[in-house]
């Protein structure tokens, strides 16, 4: 479904069940341990992104709030709730917005607005570690990749 969603948002799309591959965005399906940890995995979370060298990660499966904790030097959204296929829309315009020079966190606050008890039934539960803060892609030409 993400796959679908969002390829055509960008130049190449990667996809790989062993091997981190490089590119700028990296969508992550995997469950966290308590501690934070890919489960399964011999590389921590911060690992893979730094091998990356991704800008943005999207921890894509459900995990607990409790588990979702990292510092990785990267925009890093954690998956709580992906409410059906909102998550992949909710990505697709957040991306499209940041196409056209919006920063990712002024894109995200537009279409999530973080008003004390404001209701988001229409969109994906997630919390944003925003580490690198206002990313914003070229407008002229997409990003080098995507990886899920």
């Amino acid at each position: 479904m993400d796959y679908s969603a969002l390829k055509p948002m960008f130049a190449y799309v990667r996809m790989s069940d062993d091997v981190v591959p490089e590119c700028d965005v990296l969508f992550i399906y995997a469950a966290l341990d308590p501690a934070g940890a890919v489960v399964g995995s011999n590389q921590s979370l911060a690992r893979m992104i730094r091998s990356a060298g991704a800008s943005i990660a999207v921890i894509a499966s459900v995990n607990p709030l409790d588990n979702c904790k990292a510092r990785v030097g990267a925009n890093v959204v954690f998956t709580i709730d992906r409410n059906g296929e909102k998550l992949s829309r909710f990505f697709a315009e957040v991306f499209r917005r940041m196409y056209a020079g919006t920063s990712m966190l002024s894109a995200w606050v537009q279409l999530a607005p973080q008003a004390s008890g404001e209701e988001h039934s229409d969109l994906p539960g997630t919390v944003m570690a925003a580490e690198l803060g206002h990313i914003v892609f070229a407008r002229s030409a997409k990003p080098a990749s995507t990886s899920s």
